[in-house]
């Protein structure tokens, strides 16, 4: 057991690092299946490990059973075509909130976002959704929310998964809704990074608000910024790790709109682009200095489609196997891409750099 110690050091206002490591090496490695409410499972080959929260699952549908108007589980995350906005103030029911408010509506999101968080990114844009109604819930976003624990309780053996290979290689997906907020005019951009054949980072969140984008290009191309600042911290995190062959050279970013992915190859200055905020420039700067390989994929064939919006049945049974590692990336959705061209090829630039 851990021997029960003060680390705050009063006199300096720190934190006393000596005593608490000293302590950290009294702790015996219990079993590491288990941790934070996440079960880890490995194959008998060894050649694969899944994640899962199946505990942490049956009890959140334990907890809200007597909301569901449905025994059949669904089969997508979130109701498709479903699009949730912060509702506004002169239209809001505080009566209606309050009674939805008083069911649990706020603590079945947070209980949501952990288990998106975890194991499920394909219930990522669904979350997302919900958290804009926090303040003001109606009954649309109650219904999404036990449409997703219900969801969950379905798929609660259906985690992440990894599989062993030879040559492990960093791959990223972005996509970007051109669907905006009617709030701010703001539009949706999620990306996710592959390695090992599952999900290692993943994210649905509104573009910045500073710039919103003018068209579908303009949404793409912040979004391919996002991805690439991802891009670039995994792989410096890979390198750290001593896993440097694993990125060694460009990691393919791969989107589905051609002009965002020639823009962040090509120096192209038009009427339509030319008032781009500096930051979504930040994919130009990544592919120039080696670190990223930017590549068309069929919007049909983006994993991170699902991170976006609400997708149908068919589109779900189609990439969410492949996005949660259960099934080998298609060939579709991994196609080679185009050379690498014009670029300043030296070691991993910092930050500093980048932005420069």
């Amino acid at each position: 057991p851990v021997v029960q110690y003060s680390y705050f050091k009063p006199e300096t206002k720190g934190l006393d690092f000596e005593g608490m490591m000293a302590d950290l090496s009294k702790v015996k490695a219990g079993d590491v299946k288990f941790m934070l409410g996440l079960e880890r499972t490995l194959s008998e080959d060894g050649t694969t490990t899944s994640i899962t929260q199946r505990g942490f699952v049956d009890d959140l549908y334990d907890l809200y059973a007597r909301h569901m108007k449905r025994k059949v589980h669904p089969t997508t995350p979130f109701p498709p075509g479903m699009f949730l906005a912060a509702v506004k103030k002169e239209e809001q029911d505080p009566v209606m909130s309050k009674e939805i408010m008083n069911r649990g509506y706020q603590k079945v999101v947070g209980s949501l976002l952990w288990a998106q968080r975890n194991c499920y990114p394909e219930c990522s844009i669904g979350v997302q959704y919900l958290c804009r109604q926090m303040s003001s819930p109606t009954e649309e976003a109650w219904r999404g929310a036990m449409h997703m624990v219900s969801y969950l309780k379905g798929a609660r053996d259906y985690g992440i998964k990894f599989t062993r290979c030879d040559k492990p290689r960093l791959s990223v997906y972005y996509d970007a809704s051109n669907k905006s907020d009617i709030n701010d005019g703001v539009a949706c951009a999620g990306h996710v990074a592959m390695l090992l054949g599952g999900p290692i980072e993943w994210c649905a969140r509104k573009l910045p608000a500073d710039s919103p984008g003018q068209s579908a290009h303009h949404n793409e191309y912040m979004a391919l910024s996002q991805a690439s600042k991802t891009t670039q911290w995994l792989r410096s995190l890979l390198i750290e790790m001593d896993f440097g062959d694993w990125v060694s050279g460009p990691t393919k970013v791969y989107g589905d709109n051609d002009a965002a992915t020639q823009l962040a190859r090509e120096d192209i200055l038009t009427i339509q682009n030319r008032y781009y905020a500096k930051d979504a420039h930040f994919s130009k700067k990544a592919f120039q200095h080696g670190l990223t390989n930017p590549v068309r994929v069929p919007g049909t064939d983006n994993l991170a489609d699902g991170l976006t919006k609400a997708l149908p049945r068919a589109a779900i049974d189609k990439l969410t196997p492949m996005l949660k590692g259960y099934k080998a990336i298609s060939a579709a959705s991994a196609p080679s891409g185009e050379p690498i061209i014009n670029c300043l090829l030296y070691t991993s630039p910092s930050p500093r750099d980048l932005s420069t």
